[in-house]
């Protein structure tokens, strides 16, 4: 089981452990005693709900947690006359600490584009030489540090739009290369170790992840050197990771060997060297020259970092396509992912990767697989018989049936949504297509057959598809196949092809833009309603259509008093708990039964009811009858006989066996004079004789 932490900007809490406040990452709606503990060097506690037994995992992904509703914030739009009024505002605490004790001049402030917000805050203007990215907003104290209870924060991009990243102080570096490029973590340390120490490039991440794929470009052909905090998260920094990840040639630099508190250049500027008068710690050049490569070593992996770190991708296996959404929205919609949004994006941060490539890498095993049906039932709420009642029971009560169809239902409306769930998620054939049958209009029949799909997998419903490649197609990419009007839609072939379409398992197709034929695996379930009392046309029989009829229009109850959900729920419940769904052999011929009156008859239907009826094969008996008005007639000569009686109506042989058998004539193999073969054939009563 799956459990995340809160996002940004959900509220820390106190660490149970080290008591330290906001300090307590909590999970996503659990108990507030899971979490863990941002003081990862002097305390590292973490409580992990995926340590814990199944049982206890399970119980944890029922709980449901009411949480209080927060304002959304604010969309700020970066506009360039504020970024400018903000800049130019140089009254924060930092501002009047710094140039207060001589430590820089507002020049210096100005060039590194550190301004003011109206609350007073100290504002970091982000940006390279050609683009403002964001501002960070952090609040100090009058002592030059940072006040603890004030969360930095980034302003907030508009609605479906997204900021791009640089590092902060991008818009300084020395366009030769010929610096050596300082990088550090945060951004008051750029700012106070760039006046001290000039002959460098200074770069800060803004955070321990802040050197992403999309922002490390900038260090492409320089020489670098990571100065590191002195503990053990500093000294083992996700800034490292990335820079050998990228096969940069770097140095570590660690200034304060000796120390463990999270000591930096930053303290030791504002401390040691301006109380105390210490010289200010040598940056040594590498003892081994550093070579400057102007790509990193695999442009491959470069662009798979940037992607992820940027965007959560899968490939969605039921609708076959590759699904995107921004990884800070973790609450957005995937939607179809556009190579050549992804593309401009590679270009526009000077990352060079081919569209073709690009497209390569999206169709590899780099994109990982999602079945968005099973992850639906797998984050359904487990069903617990013992608490709960049977939703499905429940549900079929809503259906006005005639009484002598009642239990029927009951027993086919568990199976079809049992069988639906071996279907969709597990690969398993749905024979049956179940029909909701009333002459009225507005009965609620549609309605019902859509409230079926849950509102998780509404994408994955559709309705009257046509029965070519696309068609065929939309039954693998869809939970639910809605057959509405099934009796107008469809004529009488198209009736017969989907019940050879019932029948299939897998089809074989080319997707839109494919290069060859795919194995396509059929999960669509079918459901539908007609007015048509009369829809049936197959003689060989019905066995595929489940149909009910209904005696008033259903009773719209079922959305207020039901949850779809744990209807689906319970299914899945089954199952998983060896619900035999399949349907009877006494099932079938009970069904086969009731669908007559379903059915439209042929002209050989009604033909042969009116001249003929079939014998009580009883006195059957090697063959031969007693009787002497009873009499063995094959297909043909049953037609010659109805074009006798009837001769303005056409009739075929095909079509007469069909109907013959329908009608419970029984076929039998027979030698008559005349004959050097057995020939098959019908024993026929011929009324009036």
């Amino acid at each position: 089981m799956k459990f995340e932490f809160e996002k940004s900007p959900a509220k820390k809490g106190e660490c149970p452990s080290c008591r330290h406040k906001d300090t307590f990452r909590f999970y996503e709606d659990l108990p507030r005693q899971y979490g863990k503990c941002d003081r990862e060097n002097n305390c590292g506690y973490f409580n992990n709900p995926h340590e814990e037994s199944y049982e206890v995992q399970a119980e944890l992904a029922n709980i449901e947690i009411k949480k209080p509703k927060t304002k959304e914030p604010k969309q700020i739009f970066l506009k360039a006359d504020q970024v400018k009024d903000t800049i130019n505002n140089q009254t924060s605490d930092f501002h009047l600490y710094l140039y207060g004790h001589a430590l820089v001049d507002l020049t210096h402030l100005t060039k590194w584009n550190v301004g003011t917000d109206k609350f007073g805050n100290t504002c970091f203007i982000i940006s390279d030489k050609k683009n403002i990215y964001n501002v960070k907003t952090i609040k100090y104290a009058d002592n030059c540090k940072r006040d603890k209870a004030k969360y930095p924060f980034y302003l907030k991009a508009p609605k479906g739009k997204k900021y791009s990243r640089c590092l902060y102080g991008a818009h300084l570096l020395d366009n030769d290369k010929k610096k050596t490029v300082c990088l550090v973590e945060s951004e008051k340390t750029a700012v106070l170790a760039a006046a001290q120490y000039p002959t460098f490039d200074w770069l800060a991440t803004g955070g321990s992840n802040g050197l992403t794929g999309e922002t490390i470009s900038v260090l492409y052909g320089r020489k670098i050197y990571y100065l590191c905090d002195a503990d053990k998260a500093g000294r083992n920094n996700s800034t490292i990771d990335k820079l050998k990840a990228y096969k940069q040639n770097f140095k570590v630099v660690d200034l304060f060997p000796n120390r463990t508190d999270g000591y930096d250049l930053a303290d030791y500027i504002l401390n040691d060297f301006l109380f105390d008068k210490k010289q200010l710690p040598e940056i040594k050049e590498p003892e081994e020259q550093i070579k400057t490569p102007t790509t990193p070593g695999s442009i491959w992996e470069m662009v798979e970092d940037f992607i992820t770190e940027r965007y959560e991708i899968h490939a969605n296996e039921v609708s076959n396509k590759v699904e995107i959404r921004p990884t800070d929205e973790p609450d957005a919609k995937f939607e179809e992912l556009n190579e050549n949004d992804v593309y401009r994006e590679l270009a526009i941060n000077h990352i060079n990767f081919s569209l073709g490539k690009l497209k390569a890498m999206l169709g590899s095993t780099f994109v990982p697989k999602f079945n968005p049906i099973i992850d639906y039932f797998e984050n359904l709420k487990p069903y617990d018989p013992k608490t709960e009642p049977d939703y499905i029971m429940q549900l079929q009560e809503y259906l006005p049936v005639p009484e002598d169809d009642r239990e029927f239902l009951k027993v086919q409306f568990k199976k079809m949504f049992v069988r639906s769930v071996a279907c969709s998620a597990y690969g398993q054939i749905n024979k049956q297509a179940f029909i909701l049958v009333h002459d009225g209009q507005n009965s609620g029949k549609s309605t019902f057959c859509r409230w079926l799909c849950p509102p998780i997998l509404e994408s994955y419903i559709t309705e009257n598809p046509n029965l070519d490649k696309d068609g065929l197609i939309s039954m693998c990419t869809n939970f639910i196949v809605n057959l509405d009007e099934v009796g107008k839609t469809f004529n009488k072939a198209e009736i017969n092809q989907l019940k050879s379409v019932l029948s299939k398992d897998v089809f074989k197709g080319r997707l839109p833009y494919a290069a060859r034929e795919t194995r396509l695996i059929r999960r669509a379930n079918f459901v539908g309603s007609t007015n048509e009392s009369q829809f049936l046309n197959d003689e060989t029989g019905s066995v595929r259509w489940l149909c009910f009829e209904l005696t008033e229009k259903i009773n719209f109850d079922y959305k207020k008093d039901i949850d779809i959900n744990r209807v689906w729920a319970q299914a899945y419940y089954l199952y998983h708990n060896q619900f035999k769904y399949d349907i009877t052999i006494t099932e079938i011929a009970e069904n086969e039964r009731r669908n007559k009156k379903f059915t439209v008859r042929s002209v050989e239907q009604e033909l042969i009811q009116r001249f003929f009826f079939p014998p009580n094969m009883n006195n059957y008996r090697d063959n031969t009858f007693a009787e002497q008005d009873i009499y063995f007639k094959t297909a043909t000569d049953v037609k010659l006989i109805l074009s006798q009686k009837a001769p303005m109506e056409r009739t075929h042989e095909s079509r007469i066996g069909k109907a013959l058998h329908a009608l419970g004539f029984k076929i039998v193999s027979k030698r008559s004079e005349g004959y050097d073969y057995p020939r098959w054939g019908y024993y026929i009563v011929e009324k009036g004789s």
